[in-house]
């Protein structure tokens, strides 16, 4: 029987290969975004104040 390396890791193992494909997947799409100019300029308090108005 195939070794399943996914059953083999512990939660605490489980959790860190979760969060490392979710910062692929977040790089991988900021890039595509950059790529296709789906971009915006703004300071960091401009982008505080517009998450504020999304409350």
């Amino acid at each position: 029987m195939k070794d399943n390396k996914i059953n083999t890791l512990s939660c605490s193992e489980k959790s860190n290969e979760f969060r490392r494909k979710e910062l692929d997947l977040a790089y991988c799409q900021a890039m595509e975004d950059i790529k296709n100019k789906k971009l915006k300029v703004q300071s960091a308090e401009e982008h505080l104040e517009e998450l504020k108005r999304g409350l």
